[in-house]
């Protein structure tokens, strides 16, 4: 496991953990979303349809094993288990007792389809709402000028709002958009990126270092995932999209816990969270049918959406203004 450095480097170097810790899971994780789109490109293309189908479904299982169960497993490692969360955990568990009930509610009146786009958008949302969590952590580790804070921010939203709203046009909806929209959007982020860098060119290089590359990193990343990633099935893109969260989020949690009363339980809970997802796996993979393996698959999405709705809760600065001193901001 990589170790964050003394607080006084830290600050020098304008890290939030390290310059290594921070590559890794911060910046870095979009690499891990990339790989696994040209693993399966390269499992799933020039195949016979029911060998790429047979593949295709693998990757997925991989997918939810390795990144999606851990890091949603994590989440109760904060709200249930940590002891700064511990007046709340009578409300956390109602809240997750109310999003199961909630789930076997959609199951029960065939509404399946509802659900899942509940969990698209709300999930988009989280995703965008992480990275601008961890960009406001980068900006007071940097000191930036509050203009640049202002318009960094706005760029991220716009960059991630515009390409999910096309995205959700042309693949959900059907709607048939002309050529040239996505030629025009680009431009559009095009003058965006050009404006940031005359902007970022005015300041000291070195200290910016590591909140450019985070920017370059997960902007660069969503107009590739969702303008030119389109020729994969939903499930593919979906994992796609959440592998690099996945790895964020572990590493977020993990800063944390290696920063509070929760450190010797750092490793156990990336191990426990890691043997869930393999547990889940291996029943998916033996009978995908059987009632266990449905009952398990509606816990989890109670899960995602508690995971959801507890983050916005559990990290909340005026709730727990430790938060601030343990992440820089």
């Amino acid at each position: 496991m990589l170790h964050p450095t003394p607080a006084l480097k830290k600050q020098k170097e304008k890290w939030i953990v390290s310059r290594e810790y921070d590559l890794f899971f911060f910046i870095g994780s979009t690499v891990f979303s990339l790989i696994f789109f040209f693993v399966y490109k390269i499992f799933t293309e020039n195949k016979d349809p029911l060998i790429a189908h047979e593949n295709e479904f693998y990757l997925v299982l991989m997918f939810y094993t390795l990144f999606d169960h851990p890091h949603i497993f994590q989440t109760f490692s904060r709200s249930h288990f940590d002891h700064s969360t511990k007046s709340r955990r009578k409300y956390f568990s109602l809240a997750f007792l109310f999003f199961l009930a909630l789930v076997f509610f959609f199951y029960k009146l065939k509404l399946w389809g509802y659900l899942m786009n509940i969990m698209s958008l709300w999930g988009l949302w989280h995703i965008y709402k992480q990275n601008y969590g961890i960009l406001a952590a980068y900006h007071s580790c940097s000191l930036t000028p509050k203009l640049l804070k202002y318009f960094e921010q706005k760029m991220l939203g716009l960059t991630y709002s515009s390409v999910v709203v096309y995205y959700i046009l042309l693949n959900h909806f059907k709607i048939r958009l002309p050529q040239y929209t996505e030629i025009l959007l680009l431009i559009f982020l095009g003058l965006i990126f050009s404006c940031w860098i005359c902007k970022i060119s005015k300041q000291t290089l070195k200290n910016q270092i590591p909140r450019i590359l985070f920017i370059s990193s997960i902007c660069s990343f969503t107009v590739w995932s969702f303008l030119v990633c389109t020729d994969v099935s939903i499930l593919v893109h979906v994992a796609i999209e959440t592998i690099y969260h996945n790895i964020q989020y572990q590493g977020w949690v993990m800063h944390y816990q290696n920063q509070s009363k929760s450190k010797e339980y750092c490793f156990l809970w990336l191990l426990s969270s890691m043997l869930y997802g393999c547990i889940y796996a291996t029943l998916v993979y033996a009978s995908i049918n059987a009632p266990i393996v449905q009952t398990l698959t509606k816990v989890y999405l109670a899960a995602v959406l508690y995971h959801y709705y507890i983050d916005g809760q559990v990290w909340k600065l005026s709730s727990y203004p430790e938060i601030k001193k343990i992440f820089c901001i």
